[in-house]
């Protein structure tokens, strides 16, 4: 095996169960399409690392408690994404996840190397993405509305209307708590 592949593997894995409180064999499994041994020995060579891996019994693994590494590499392609998203999300019409993910972003790009930071910049320089949505064509705030009552832990009734309101349609939103 490639040695390099199986580094960036045993990285993904690193960074998703920083990402996560929990993380089964199986969703590993299905990730990496790879199989349970590979898996132990992956988690094996990380705990020889130095980083505390922790068997959550029954449930799967995570890393301890106030362990944290930032990721100090991505890939041309994941800073492409991040900046196609950043231009998505500048047009996206709904505050609370606008003003979110800005906020989150800076924090991912405090953690890029100094090439990286260029790469970014000038990719974003260079890629323009055409909105055609007008604020007419859907109801934005309805996303704030969701967000806002799944945060407060309240249930929501929406009701709505086909575009042609001779149909009538209910769209009834419930979430139990």
């Amino acid at each position: 095996m490639d040695i390099t592949k199986r580094f960036d593997r045993i990285l993904q894995i690193f960074f998703l169960l920083q990402s996560k409180s929990v993380v089964t064999t199986a969703e590993l499994q299905e990730r990496f399409e790879i199989s349970i041994r590979t898996i132990y020995r992956d988690l094996k060579a990380l705990e020889i690392a130095g980083i505390p891996i922790v068997n959550e019994s029954g449930s799967g693994y995570s890393i301890m408690e106030g362990f944290r590494l930032q990721p100090s590499r991505f890939s041309q392609e994941e800073i492409l994404s991040l900046m196609v998203a950043e231009k998505v999300m500048q047009k996206h019409e709904t505050e609370f996840i606008k003003k979110h993910f800005e906020v989150a972003l800076i924090k991912i790009k405090s953690s890029f190397q100094v090439h990286q930071k260029r790469d970014f910049l000038h990719l974003k320089d260079t890629i323009h993405l055409k909105n055609d949505f007008k604020s007419n064509d859907y109801l934005p705030n309805i996303i704030d509305v969701l967000l806002n009552s799944t945060l407060k832990k309240k249930i929501t009734h929406i009701k709505y209307r086909h575009f042609d309101r001779s149909v009538p349609k209910e769209l009834l939103w419930r979430r139990n708590l």
